[in-house]
């Protein structure tokens, strides 16, 4: 029976918490994320997933009330693709720019045509609580994208992590083009993204020591020798973890090594065939002699090749594999299954002595189901080493 008078309206706590549902997708996550995950790195260029902005945008049309509600949804992930519109749509720090957690500045927004202030850098002085800066290259063509004059850079003190991609041409420009000018004005960076191909330019100002007191996590997104060269001199004290999405010639990392292959914990390699071709693993795993986490991709990466009586990994425990497949590798093969049963017997050589715990990321039922999966583990489990899935 309906009643006559007015219907209880839900609280306001559970429609925002619908509202945060709703607006959620697959990347979200990964786009904030700034401590260190196994397998939660995505494309520098990937973005939001379209159907999530649009719930954003209809949700604040819907009625002024839920406008009021979800106007800070709108805001927390900026495209910064026109400054002079945004900063005045921010307005000051008791805006709209207060909800922005994420902005993804191209460079073609902090072009120096003038000498005339950055309107990109006014706008990132509108977002206080700023956790996440994206920076991608290269440049588009159709725009004006020359880097003639100096650029400023403000503080973020509230910038948790820096996704960028080195362009000399606009670091000749320094400030928020310059990622050593960015760091300094940054202090409490815990997660970097690093990739580019540095030539002539520097990484920082005049060549400048950097100093990243909170850094945790590094991940190389591409890799040439300057660049690795000028990370060597940096100071990151509470580095741990380093994901290597690709490399063209693992030699460019022995001098990283040498600086900070002692305090590496946690090694994760990407998805490249470059890691399938070479046996690069074995080499990575010499230069960090503490590690105590080791995640790869089972399918894109060889079998590794190691000597008994010179390698050892007396503090490795855990191991990540992830199942993505590799197309250049038929399941129906009998070379699939050989690379897979190399893999997990690697895992009991004397090498590894204390290693406990195998994980297994992405989708292995097509291999766990499979009526040779239990001879595939059975070493492991007469070792006593634990194997389980874990859903991501």
């Amino acid at each position: 029976m309906s009643s006559s008078g007015p219907q209880p309206s839900l609280p306001v706590e559970l429609w925002l918490h619908i509202f945060r549902l709703s607006t959620l997708s697959p990347l979200t996550t990964r786009l904030y994320v700034v401590s260190y995950s196994p397998f939660q790195t995505i494309p520098l260029e990937a973005e939001d997933e379209s159907v999530t902005k649009k719930t954003k945008s209809a949700l604040v049309q819907v009625c002024k009330q839920w406008r009021a509600w979800a106007l800070d949804l709108l805001f927390e992930d900026v495209w910064i693709e026109c400054p002079e519109k945004m900063s005045s749509l921010l307005g000051d720090g008791s805006g709209c720019g207060r909800w922005v957690r994420r902005a993804s500045l191209p460079y073609m927004s902090s072009a120096t045509v003038s000498p005339r202030p950055l309107e990109a850098n006014k706008m990132l002085e509108q977002c206080p609580h700023l956790e996440v800066l994206v920076r991608k290259g290269p440049t588009r063509r159709d725009v004006d994208t020359r880097f003639e004059f100096a650029a400023e850079c403000p503080a973020m003190p509230s910038l948790k992590r820096v996704d960028w991609w080195h362009v000399n041409e606009a670091a000749r420009s320094g400030g928020i083009n310059l990622l050593g000018d960015v760091l300094q004005k940054a202090p409490n960076v815990q997660y970097l993204s690093l990739g580019g191909y540095v030539r002539f330019s520097s990484l920082s100002v005049n060549g400048t020591a950097i100093t990243l007191s909170s850094l945790t996590t590094l991940r190389f997104l591409r890799l040439n020798a300057a660049l690795v060269r000028q990370t060597c001199g940096w100071s990151m004290p509470a580095l741990q973890h380093i994901i290597i999405d690709t490399v063209e010639d693992v030699a460019v990392l022995s001098m990283f090594w040498e600086s900070f292959g002692e305090q590496i914990r946690t090694i994760e390699l990407g998805h490249y065939l470059s890691y399938f071709v070479h046996d690069w693993l074995s080499f990575i795993l010499r230069g960090c002699p503490h590690i105590t986490e080791l995640n790869y991709y089972i399918h894109f990466t060889a079998i590794p090749t190691f000597d008994d009586e010179k390698d050892t990994f007396p503090l490795l425990t855990t191991v990540g594999l992830h199942a993505q497949p590799n197309m250049m590798i038929s399941p129906e093969s009998s070379g699939y299954w050989g690379r897979m049963q190399s893999h997990f017997a690697m895992l009991c050589c004397p090498c590894f002595p204390a290693v406990k715990k195998v994980l297994l990321y992405g989708d292995w039922s097509g291999i766990s189901s499979d009526i040779r999966y239990p001879f595939l583990v059975q070493p492991l489990l007469d070792r006593r080493i634990t194997i389980e899935r874990v859903e991501t």
